[in-house]
């Protein structure tokens, strides 16, 4: 049986961001995309899983991606108007209405070498899976 979706956080991440996989014992991958990152020509194909996470996981998620994730990457998830942006180390959690704290989670992924056009969070609310 299905959980109500409000339980249930959904977005993206990219396998290759990880060196030690372990989180994805704990998500639930609905689908996978092969694509290149936004504004870069050339690169490799990555793997963009689409993924859910029951409630009751966000913290293990949450602690697993930050440790794990390369120190240029993010991943995110969304619930309602609530989103957690996941770096190396930190977690950001910004609502719908809170165009300033997403400025700040913008500024930071730009600090660590992540291009702007990879971070066009305001869609992500509405679309978690970036379809």
């Amino acid at each position: 049986m299905s959980q109500p979706s409000e339980t249930i956080w959904k977005g993206v991440l990219i396998e290759e961001a990880f060196e030690n996989k372990e989180i994805l014992k704990h998500v639930t991958v609905v689908r996978v995309d092969m694509e290149r990152l936004e504004g870069e020509t050339g690169t490799r194909i990555l793997h963009f899983d689409k993924i859910e996470v029951p409630e009751e996981k966000i913290d293990t998620v949450m602690r697993l991606g930050k440790k794990h994730i390369g120190s240029a990457w993010y991943f995110h998830l969304v619930k309602g108007s609530v989103m957690k942006v996941i770096f190396q180390g930190k977690v950001f959690t910004a609502e719908k209405h809170e165009a300033e704290k997403i400025r700040d989670v913008r500024k930071y992924g730009i600090s660590l070498g992540i291009l702007e056009e990879q971070m066009q969070f305001e869609r992500l609310f509405d679309n978690p899976y970036d379809d």
